[in-house]
């Protein structure tokens, strides 16, 4: 879910969260990368139609977005945008061929690699995120935790 969140009130070992989400003193936090935002469907969503590439060729087209970017989109004010809390969800309406989703591209990487979902308004610049790999600062940091944080951000820092 995309919200703030506390981890050491919440009881979370580690969380992946971008900029603000962090409501937290007491966390390290390592700054994995820096995410742009990327406007994709499937190929099958677009059918024959060609793949809008402006903010403009979206007139018709289903667009969902996360809740607390949609301020940062303002180009969109015009168009019917659907705003949701949470990014998993962006990503399984894209591949259910729902419509155009604007994600950070850490989502949705392996979808577009594997052609699953491909890349729309080609000629905008999307707004990019801070992707962080955050854990409670405790004395003892179990070896799990370690581990998980060392494979999430080495894997953020490729997909950012």
């Amino acid at each position: 879910m995309d919200r703030q969140i506390d981890m050491i009130e919440e009881g979370f070992d580690v969380a992946i969260v971008v900029d603000s989400m962090l409501n937290s003193d007491d966390v390290v936090a390592r700054r994995a990368s820096l995410s742009h935002f990327v406007a994709c469907c499937t190929p099958a969503y677009l059918g024959s139609l060609q793949a809008p590439s402006t903010f403009a060729e979206l007139k018709g087209h289903r667009i969902f977005c996360l809740r607390r970017f949609a301020g940062e989109l303002p180009k969109l004010e015009s168009r019917r945008v659907n705003i949701t809390g949470n990014s998993a969800m962006l990503r399984l309406l894209a591949l259910e061929d729902a419509g155009i989703v604007i994600v950070p591209t850490f989502l949705v990487t392996d979808d577009l690699s594997a052609g699953r979902l491909v890349k729309v308004l080609q000629n905008e610049t999307l707004p990019a995120v801070d992707v962080w790999v955050a854990y409670p600062t405790r004395k003892y940091v179990s070896a799990k935790v370690e581990r998980f944080v060392e494979a999430a951000f080495t894997q953020l820092v490729h997909a950012g």
